[in-house]
Parts: structure tokens; sequence; C-alpha cells
């Protein structure tokens, strides 16, 4: 995601687009907005799960969500076929700080109430809505002449159309992910590998699964083709690879937060999976992140 600063009003109301983001996800742990804050989503390509506190729906291309204040969610994406999204982040801040919105007291229109009072929606995009989301996302990416006083016009359409998608009630959840009890256990492998990769070993997670650990073994090489220790490895340098690009911690540290006996070993098992040692990826690290950032 990267954050801009893009303003507008829709019959008093002001809007205030924060942040705009497009390319691969991965795993985003359960999280919820404050108030007066919506996050919207469009997937272009891949599959996924999104999951509430009681529900969770499929997530595959085309499908369009909004998650609002207080809607705690968590993003999955299927490992064999990962998420492409775009996604914007916007404020509408009618009780916090926003003395322009406290000062509205005209009858609102009918869509432009149910686009606020929103606070979770999902289904499958129409045109009128993905259509000027991507034209967005593109104007921000491209900067051509003019873009800056033409996004937020763009916005507008998009926000009324929201607006009228939102006030036909026709939210989709008849695909609505019900998954099986082998879907259930790989999701749950995924997120706990996610969590804590580091401090994992496999009579944990036959705990947490509620298998043996013969079980586990044969359910791991079946579904990932690896063993439990593959996945571990796997995982733990997908967690150095995070922290070489954040550019916080030394080498050593990193080896050492991660569950290597040194920076040596972690240098060569990083070199081994990725073709290039540490010190080459972090220098490296900005044509190698999956989010474009405009």
């Amino acid at each position: 995601m990267a954050d801009v600063n893009y303003k507008l009003s829709l019959e008093g109301i002001q809007f205030h687009i924060v942040s705009v983001g497009r390319g691969n996800t991965g795993h985003i742990k359960m999280h919820s907005h404050s108030i007066a804050s919506y996050e919207i989503h469009y997937i272009e390509s891949g599959q996924g799960v999104l999951r509430l506190r009681r529900d969770e729906y499929t997530l595959k291309k085309g499908t369009f969500y909004l998650t609002g204040p207080g809607i705690a969610h968590e993003q999955i994406t299927i490992s064999q076929e990962p998420m492409r999204e775009i996604v914007m982040y916007y404020t509408v801040p009618l009780v916090c700080g926003g003395g322009e919105n406290r000062k509205s007291h005209k009858k609102r229109e009918p869509w432009l109430e149910q686009l606020l009072s929103q606070r979770f929606w999902i289904g499958e995009g129409p045109r009128e809505v993905w259509e000027p989301f991507r034209r967005i996302i593109g104007e921000i990416q491209e900067k051509p002449p003019g873009y800056r006083t033409l996004v937020p016009f763009l916005a507008g359409g998009l926000f009324i159309s929201l607006g009228r998608l939102y006030q036909t009630g026709a939210m989709d959840t008849g695909d609505t992910y019900v998954p099986c009890s082998d879907e259930v256990k790989y999701l749950q492998i995924e997120r706990i590998f996610l969590d804590d990769p580091v401090h994992i070993t496999i009579q944990k997670l036959a705990k947490e699964l509620g298998l043996s650990v013969r079980q586990v073994q044969r359910l791991m090489k079946s579904h990932y083709g690896m063993t439990f220790r593959q996945m571990q490895m796997e995982n733990k340098l997908e967690l150095v690879c995070r922290m070489l690009e954040e550019k916080v911690n030394s080498l050593e540290e990193i080896a050492e937060r991660t569950g290597f006996s040194s920076a040596d070993y972690l240098g060569y098992c990083f070199k081994q999976k990725y073709g290039i040692p540490p010190g080459k990826y972090r220098r490296k690290e900005e044509d190698s992140v999956s989010w474009q950032k405009y």
C-alpha cells in the first residue's frame, strides 16, 4: 500500500482517500478498521479466502468486497494460485475530527446514506465499480497530466456507484466458503506457520489439528509435497525476507530471531533457496517487493 492524499466532497460529506495499492497479496491477519474508516478490495486474479468472525467467503477473480468500521476480517491467499488485487483505504470523518461533516445536517440522498452506513459487502463487482476503481489506480500509477485533478472526480463516481450497489441490498453471499474438513486443516496449517514459523513443532501442529504426528506427516506430504521441516524452513526464510526488507535488524539479529544457529548458516540456507546471499537481497529489495508503490 502507498500513502496518498485525495479529498473530495459529496453532498457536503468529506471523503479522504488515504492509501491505495495494487499487486500480489499474502496472508493478512485478523484486524478491524477504526471508526469512520473503510477499505475496498477488487480481486483481479488468483484465489483466496476472506474470514470474518463467524463466516468465510471465497475470493476469486471479479470479487469485490468492503470492510468498514469494526468488521474483524482476515484474508488468506491460496498458495497454489496467489491473489492479485487493487485496494483503497479511505475515511469519512463524521465524528472524529471531521468538523465539516459534523456541520452537515441536511437530509441525505438514500444512496449516500447507504454508502455511509454499509459496513460489509461482498459479491461480484459490477463494471460500474471496477472500471473507475482500476482507472483511479492507473492514474495514480502513471501520473499523466492533470491526474491530481481527475482522481477525486473518478473517486466521486466510484463512491456514487458503491452507494447504488449497496442500496440494492444484493450482497452475493451464495458463494459462502464452506470448506471440507481437509481444507480446514490446510488453512489451519498455513495460518499456524504464518503466525510463528520459528517455534512451531510437529507435535504442537498435530495437537492444534487434532491429528497424530504420522497423520500430519502424510497430510503435508500429500498436499504440499514437502516435509514439516521443509515447510518450516520455507516459512522461516519468508520471514527473513520481510525482515531484510525492513532494513532494521542486522543479519546476526535476524538469524537469532528466526531460529538459525548463526548468520553464516542463515546465509547458506538463504542462498540455497533464492540463489543470492541475504545482503544482496537487501540491497535489491526495491526490485523484489510485491506491491507497486505510487
